[in-house]
């Protein structure tokens, strides 16, 4: 693998982990009345309002910035031997989706860097905008199942051995592995969670053509503390800060085909 880019995807690695390690944290101190249901444009603002905030959100932007290059570049190039039947290039539109979704938050970093804030309803005027087009509510059917089928793909990865394929164990002990076994588990099967309940929304939204039915990672927190209550949203809160941490080591010890 190149060199350029192992960096920018150790370094789009690590941005994310610590971006959903923040949205876990925020996420799982609910249950003390002190967090709050945080998207990714939430924890940039609470990034952006620490100290060293505006430097801080810049790093964490370019970060983001270069994981959204590192889809891009996997949806085109095809890593890990996806192949070019129908399976790999669902997969590899997952990627583009996935490298689409983080330049947009990429965009609201810098937006929060030069505004102080930004657009909170993201989630609603794209869906409003979506279903304004002919056949707009076919491509939120379509959003919906690969949101959905991208949930399934997470719970695999957590609970079987592909997530061992996404790093390079040989420089862990037997300790290590274990651990890192059981944080892939908790952590890929909270987000496989949250996305779901993303493509339920998704598909709430284009089947009563009412965007405001939809919603990003916050509403889908709603729904979970609104239904589950708020230990197990918690609970899930905590399995997210697990997968930041995935990230962490992913960033940390790449695969050869990250």
């Amino acid at each position: 693998m190149a060199k350029t880019t192992t960096i920018l995807a150790q370094a789009g690695l690590g941005t994310k982990g610590i971006v959903y390690i923040l949205m876990g944290i925020l996420a799982a101190f609910t249950i003390f009345g002190m967090g709050q249901k945080a998207d990714s444009t939430d924890v940039l603002l609470f990034i952006s309002q620490q100290a060293f905030g505006k430097i801080l959100l810049v790093a964490v932007g370019v970060g983001l910035g270069a994981y959204s290059l590192y889809r891009f570049y996997q949806a085109i190039k095809g890593t890990d031997d996806w192949g070019n039947d129908l399976r790999g290039l669902g997969v590899r539109a997952g990627f583009f989706l996935g490298g689409f979704m983080y330049s947009l938050i990429t965009f609201s970093a810098f937006k929060i860097f030069l505004r102080g804030n930004t657009d909170n309803q993201q989630t609603s005027l794209l869906i409003e905008q979506v279903l304004d087009l002919p056949y707009g509510r076919a491509m939120l059917y379509i959003v919906s199942a690969s949101i959905l089928g991208r949930a399934i793909f997470d719970a695999t990865i957590g609970w079987s051995k592909l997530h061992k394929k996404k790093i390079s164990d040989d420089k862990l002990n037997e300790t290590g592995r274990k651990v890192l076994t059981r944080v892939a588990r908790i952590g890929f099967s909270a987000r496989a969670i949250v996305f779901a309940i993303i493509a339920f929304l998704i598909f709430r939204a284009a089947y009563f053509l009412n965007p405001d039915e939809a919603g990003g990672t916050k509403e889908a927190f709603s729904w979970l503390q609104n239904t589950l209550g708020t230990v197990v949203f918690s609970f899930i809160g905590l399995g997210l800060v697990a997968y930041g941490f995935f990230m962490l080591i992913r960033a940390r010890y790449p695969h050869m085909d990250i």
